[in-house]
């Protein structure tokens, strides 16, 4: 009995892996959007007064706003997405269900398996099942993890065009100035 319910468990997860797969691709996509739309407006606003003077704020906006329905739509396919492959691992889990309660009352029938033995082997499959789909909220969130780390890893790896230690290059032998505050 428990042998046939556990006949599902690899379906269930290919549909974790999968979900978890999408998610993350999907979420390093989003946060490269989110990043491209905060750098618009962080050029807006470190500008605020050229932008004024020249009367650019409905251009800046425009700009801001097309980046952020870019991200919108990679949002809602990501959520689509989700809610597709977390609906086929409820369809498995709820199909092996089915499947047991099917299949348990014929081998009852057939006095191969008493009542008894078929609820003991139905839950606990069942727990074990859903231990192992509690990771799934986790999985998830450490698949967005991934998708933001990647992008983050980025940044941090990225090789400066001005390398600050360099010792080489032009020094002056003497400075010599005036500073004055009024």
């Amino acid at each position: 009995m428990a042998a046939v319910i556990c006949s599902l468990l690899p379906l269930m997860a290919l549909a974790g892996g999968a979900t978890g797969y999408f998610v993350s691709g999907l979420q390093s996509q989003e946060q490269k959007h989110y990043a491209k739309a905060s750098g618009i407006a962080q050029e807006a606003i470190s500008s605020m007064r050229t932008v004024a003077a020249f009367c650019r704020q409905p251009y800046h906006l425009a700009k801001y706003v097309e980046q952020l329905k870019i991200t919108k739509r990679t949002g809602i396919r990501k959520a689509v997405l989700f809610g597709i492959s977390l609906g086929s691992v409820f369809v498995v889990m709820f199909g092996s269900y089915a499947l047991a309660f099917w299949y348990g009352p014929r081998l009852i029938a057939n006095r191969e398996l008493t009542v008894e033995d078929m609820m003991t082997s139905f839950f606990s499959v069942l727990v074990g099942a859903m231990a192992i789909g509690n990771a799934f909220p986790g999985l998830n969130d450490i698949a967005m993890c991934r998708g933001a780390a990647g992008f983050l890893i980025a940044v941090v790896n990225r090789k400066p065009p001005i390398d600050c230690f360099d010792e080489s290059g032009q020094k002056p032998e003497s400075v010599k100035g005036s500073i004055s505050f009024r």
